[in-house]
């Protein structure tokens, strides 16, 4: 899927600028979870044996990775939430995530 390989086409100082934005905002007592690769706070396990069915849309974390199933398809990472799959494509790398609890 294309749109999910546009992050690979960006230059590196796109990511040092998004962690200095992280940092600036910690600093400013904002609390921000890294959904990014290689967040030790996150970091889980992968199921020893993939479900067979992950629903789009469904939020996960497996590894030090966090990621959101763009379709329906089989997956073995922890599945913390659900979101509307449909607003993948509004996304760009770089932008804020905010992920809040409906009743």
């Amino acid at each position: 899927m294309e749109e999910f390989r546009r992050m690979d086409r960006l230059p590196p100082y796109v990511f040092a600028t998004v962690n200095a934005l992280k940092t600036d905002l910690r600093r400013q007592g904002e609390d921000i979870i890294d959904l990014g690769m290689g967040n030790p706070d996150l970091a889980t396990p992968r199921l020893e044996e993939p479900r067979l069915l992950v629903r789009a849309g469904s939020v996960a974390i497996g590894g030090a990775q966090t990621g959101i199933y763009p379709e329906d398809s089989p997956g073995g990472w922890n599945l913390i939430g659900t979101t509307d799959p449909s607003l993948l494509h509004s996304i760009e790398p770089g932008d804020t995530v905010v992920f809040q609890e409906v009743a």
